[in-house]
């Protein structure tokens, strides 16, 4: 049985493909909309989606990853939403959008935000760049560091990783 190299600890591994757990302060700095943002949420035709789309936008600015998750499991984030933008509307404790409107939400946050996917070019690049840096480092978490740092530089979504069971 083959083994799985580990790059990561646990704890690093979950800070970055965990949703944020936000203070009161960093709900106030990044659930904030700037004007094309609120243009954009108020094109969604339900609460629903105009809540989870600043959800979504939320936690992309933190972190430059999405989610998917329902509304009670970001309760605090949800009570924050509906107290700063939709103190007269009743909104949902719970519940998603669907696939379709989730990723079409995504697509809008990557536009706004002048982030791109990791697509197959780009992870194409980003192998280049590994066998790169492969060829200064020898441990596996510089090489891992680095393209970070270079998807960061080229504002590049990092991409999901398939969940080991080991």
């Amino acid at each position: 049985m083959a083994e799985h190299l580990a790059i990561l600890e646990p704890d690093e591994r979950y800070g970055l493909y965990t949703i944020p757990s936000f203070d009161e302060d960093q709900q106030t700095v990044f659930f904030d909309l700037n004007g094309a943002e609120q243009q954009k949420m108020r094109s969604y035709r339900t609460p629903l989606s105009r809540l989870y789309f600043i959800l979504q936008l939320g936690y992309f600015k933190a972190q430059q990853q999405f989610y998917a998750f329902d509304l009670h499991e970001v309760t605090a984030d949800r009570d924050h939403l509906v107290e700063r933008y939709f103190v007269e509307e009743l909104m949902p404790e719970k519940g998603t959008v669907s696939k379709p409107t989730r990723l079409a939400q995504q697509n809008e946050i990557l536009f706004i935000q002048q982030f791109q996917k990791a697509d197959g070019s780009v992870r194409e690049k980003l192998l280049e760049r590994a066998c790169l840096f492969a060829r200064r480092h020898s441990k596996p978490i510089y090489i891992f560091r680095e393209l970070i740092s270079y998807m960061d530089q080229h504002k590049i979504v990092l991409p999901l990783i398939p969940q080991c069971n080991d």
